[in-house]
């Protein structure tokens, strides 16, 4: 039986590498979920070389995960730049090395694909294979239109990741979010996310969303049509917050208030706990860099507690996220083994390893006092604060 952890943070200083991750993973989603579309000139907009350093600014990037889909283990990878060199999909039945479901290569020069089909494909091979698939399309990427058994349940697995590198925003709460949790409003996502800003005490009674119509929006006739469908969909909703009002009686009641006058804070819990809901309702995966943006620390635990309890998390999703906020690995809250942290060597490559790769360091140790003291490294190297003002440098 394989165990897997319903949550993992990456830590370490600014520009340390751990976004990398994220991005990563932003890629292969994009890849498995576009590439099939793309026309055959199309370069791969998804490659992003290491550009510091001048033997790698042109070499492929290789990308490789581990999943589990039904009881399933795969490994599926990929390298590419402009267009993919090599692709493979692995399945684990228990035997000493991985069978093989599929794989392909490309010749560099020929643009020729060797497409080979192993023994972890179970049923009939489709004619499709023996076909031209384009150097810049990926076969997991094809499988989606075509009938490929449990080949589909992979796909999904990594195409719908749940991938953020920036802040909820507002112009996201409208296209992202409000289809998400208002289906209608009697949805349990948007109740739940109802309880939950009110669990984060600030002082939000209750929260109310509207959809706006085409024919309620007044643009100007100059305003070009792609513009003003643009303008439409990013305020079709229109959020509200309700906060408690003492009338000049003394008489409490509730006044709303645009969601867009809130704090960022506010905004990015509202969104963020939207997409939180959602996953675990679902069971799926949520990658999310800097977690803890314009959040109290208090508030970031409590969504990671979302995804450690067994009452809130009975579908097993699971969160990846990134933060510089080392709160959130003390008070017993995560495992060593859920710990990661990122750092950079002198030649500005970045490395990635575990608490656990330290020795003897206990399953619960305490990792808050412990990193903030230096002993696993990735913190920042300041100090010099003199340097800033004077230009001078201590030995």
């Amino acid at each position: 039986m394989v165990k897997v952890l319903n949550a993992a943070v990456i830590l370490g200083a600014n520009a340390s590498g751990k976004s990398n991750v994220i991005w990563a993973f932003r890629a292969l989603n994009y890849l498995i979920r576009r590439s099939r579309s793309f026309e055959r000139n199309h370069k791969i907009s998804a490659y992003d070389a290491f550009a510091f350093d001048e033997q790698f600014e042109k070499a492929p990037v290789e990308i490789a995960v581990e999943l589990m889909v039904k009881g399933q283990k795969y490994t599926y990878s990929i390298e590419f730049n402009d267009v993919i060199h090599e692709e493979s999909l692995t399945v684990d039945n228990g035997e000493s090395l991985p069978t093989l479901v599929f794989s392909r290569d490309t010749n560099d020069g020929d643009n020729v694909h060797h497409i080979l089909i192993g023994e972890g494909w179970t049923h009939e091979i489709p004619e499709w294979v023996s076909m031209d698939i384009m150097t810049n399309h990926l076969i997991l990427s094809e499988l989606s239109s075509k009938r490929a058994y449990e080949l589909n349940d992979v796909y999904e697995a990594l195409a719908y990741i749940n991938v953020f590198i920036h802040p909820v925003d507002m112009r996201m709460l409208n296209d992202q979010i409000a289809p998400i949790v208002i289906k209608s409003s009697s949805t349990e996502i948007f109740h739940r996310l109802i309880r939950l800003v009110r669990v984060a005490d600030l002082g939000i009674k209750d929260i109310s969303m509207i959809r706006h119509n085409d024919d309620e929006f007044n643009i100007p006739d100059f305003v070009s049509e792609s513009q003003k469908r643009k303008l439409i969909e990013d305020n079709r909703w229109e959020f509200r917050a309700y906060h408690k009002y003492i009338n000049s009686q003394q008489q409490e009641g509730v006044r709303p208030w645009d969601l867009k006058n809130e704090s960022m804070g506010t905004q990015h819990l509202f969104g963020l706990g939207a997409i939180i809901l959602s996953v675990l309702e679902m069971g799926s995966l949520l990658v999310y860099d800097e977690l803890n943006m314009a959040l109290h620390p208090e508030i970031t635990r409590l969504l990671v507690k979302l995804f450690q309890n067994p009452e809130t998390n009975p579908n097993h999703a699971q969160l990846l996220f990134t933060t510089h906020d080392a709160s959130v690995i003390g008070e017993s809250l995560m495992r060593c083994d859920q710990v990661w942290l990122a750092e950079k060597d002198k030649y500005g490559c970045s490395h990635l390893f575990s608490i656990q790769d330290f020795e003897d360091v206990p399953i619960v140790p305490p990792m808050e006092q412990w990193y903030r003291s230096g002993r696993f490294g990735a913190l920042p190297n300041i100090n010099q604060v003199h340097y800033i003002f004077t230009g001078e440098v201590n030995e």
